[in-house]
């Protein structure tokens, strides 16, 4: 291979920043992982599939108007004459036993070559330090694979808005996949006009609870702010902490924000804002900010527990150190595993509602932000779709059932019947969800991010005033280093 260095366009790395706060959030879903036993003998199981694999050229030079016909009608033509499946290459970023979406993607894989008998993967797991970096020059020097594992929109919008990925639009339409994915589930893919990629499952923002705290002290979980209140009041009379906040990584600290301001703006305003069409310095901006101090000062957080890692604040909810946490779903394998004192003594709700926001009570913070694109210079698009769609959709089924996510895809391909207690209340509270707002590190990226989560603790520790935080968060969309 020619040395790739030379093809890179000037200013293309420029274009897509690493999230590193994605990056710690897959990180934490794959440390849930190696608690989890269970999945590491479904691991077992598969492993061996992975020998269907064999590495053929990948299809990369020429545009999708190449090709002509049918996928169904060309896969005839092909195992009639005796000539060999189509390959097609693929990246993604699981290399560790332990991570979720592996396991998933090896169960799904292993049924693949049955259920598409006229296509062939060849597969190559690259490390999540430097993917991002791997997909930049391998992209700009047009010799990317097919298909590719990714996190929408920070990572995606870049390659899709340089021309880079195939737009999905017409094939979905044509096959009616909209219907198929819930609702909301396609907004991190789509820019502008186009739907670059599908996605696999859903992650969620929950209040986990401790159910025998909540009974001991006569307390109901909370469906409203108000009944929030009470209950931080009545935990402290009984000198137990309400909410762990965790505040070392910085990140499990901003959701508190994040969801306020949900609840108070609405999922679309957030999304308006965080994308640079909307002032964080509007109202219900500023009045989330309010809420937040107004959990502060109720005593809603132990101060201790600012100085505290993720994985420290985990170990300590889930010791019964806590009464509430608001995380993602990754969180589920941890306070259920083995080693949790409250493993069969925990509920999860949504975010209580605001009688004065504008937000849906089934709005979610979180969504659907990993899944799978396609090179717009693959050679066979039409069977780059039917991979990708029976990737997407079998990985959302799959991953309900190992404890990887909630689904992304309304197909019926999941026994709820089989399910636990714990992941059944999940799995119901995801298909009911009415709309989406991603991660805002993930949504932000680099710089932007980490002056969030920044501001969010100062916020936290009464270092600036709620309308000096959304005077501060409004230099995200005019410029950072704007006075």
């Amino acid at each position: 291979m020619s040395n790739i260095f030379t093809h890179v366009t000037p200013g293309f790395f420029a274009i897509l920043k690493t999230d590193r706060s994605t990056h710690n959030r897959q990180q934490k879903k794959g440390q849930n992982h190696m608690k989890n036993k269970i999945l590491k003998k479904t691991l077992a199981a598969v492993t061996g599939s992975l020998l269907i694999l064999t590495l053929l050229a990948g299809c990369q030079s020429a545009s999708p108007e190449d090709s002509s016909g049918s996928l169904g009608q060309k896969q005839s033509e092909n195992q009639a004459g005796g000539e060999e499946p189509i390959t097609l290459t693929l990246w993604h970023q699981w290399t560790t036993e332990e991570d979720g979406n592996k396991i998933a993607f090896d169960q799904v894989l292993a049924g693949f070559a049955e259920a598409n008998p006229g296509i062939r993967l060849e597969v190559t797991g690259q490390s999540s330090s430097d993917y991002s970096t791997k997909l930049k020059v391998t992209f700009a020097a047009n010799e990317a694979p097919d298909i590719v594992y990714i996190q929408a929109p920070g990572d995606l919008a870049p390659f899709a808005e340089a021309g880079k990925l195939l737009d999905l639009s017409g094939m979905i339409a044509a096959d009616k996949t909209a219907d198929k994915v819930l609702p909301g589930t396609l907004d991190n893919f789509t820019i502008k006009d186009g739907i670059y990629g599908l996605p696999t499952i859903t992650s969620l923002g929950l209040l986990y609870c401790n159910t025998e705290l909540f009974q001991q002290c006569g307390l109901a979980l909370p469906e409203t702010w108000e009944d929030l209140l009470d209950c931080i009041r009545t935990f402290n009379q009984k000198e137990i902490t309400p909410i762990m906040c965790a505040g070392k990584d910085l990140w499990p600290a901003m959701d508190y924000y994040d969801i306020l301001a949900i609840r108070q703006a609405g999922a679309v305003r957030c999304r308006e804002a965080l994308s640079g069409n909307a002032s964080f310095e509007e109202e219900p901006f500023t009045e989330a900010a309010r809420k937040l101090v107004q959990l502060v000062e109720a005593g809603a957080f132990n101060e201790n527990d600012l100085s505290l890692g993720w994985d420290e604040g985990i170990a300590k909810f889930s010791a019964g150190g806590a009464a509430m946490l608001y995380n993602g779903t990754w969180t589920t394998a941890v306070v259920t595993g083995e080693d949790s004192a409250i493993r069969d003594k925990v509920a999860v709700i949504n975010f209580p509602s605001l009688a004065d926001g504008d937000g849906d009570p089934d709005e979610f913070f979180g969504g659907a932000f990993e899944g799978f694109c396609i090179n717009a210079n693959c050679k066979n698009p039409e069977a780059a779709w039917q991979a990708v769609n029976y990737l997407c959709e079998q990985m959302s089924n799959v991953s309900v059932m190992t404890g990887n996510g909630l689904p992304a895809w309304n197909s019926g391909g999941v026994d709820t019947q089989t399910l636990s207690p714990f992941i059944a209340q999940q799995y119901t509270l995801a298909t009911t969800a009415s709309g989406y707002c991603l991660w805002w590190d993930t949504a932000l990226g680099g710089e932007a991010a980490d002056f969030h989560k920044e501001l969010v603790m100062k916020l936290i520790q009464g270092k600036i005033t709620p309308e000096e935080f959304s005077g501060q968060m409004q230099k995200i969309n005019t410029g950072l280093d704007s006075e």
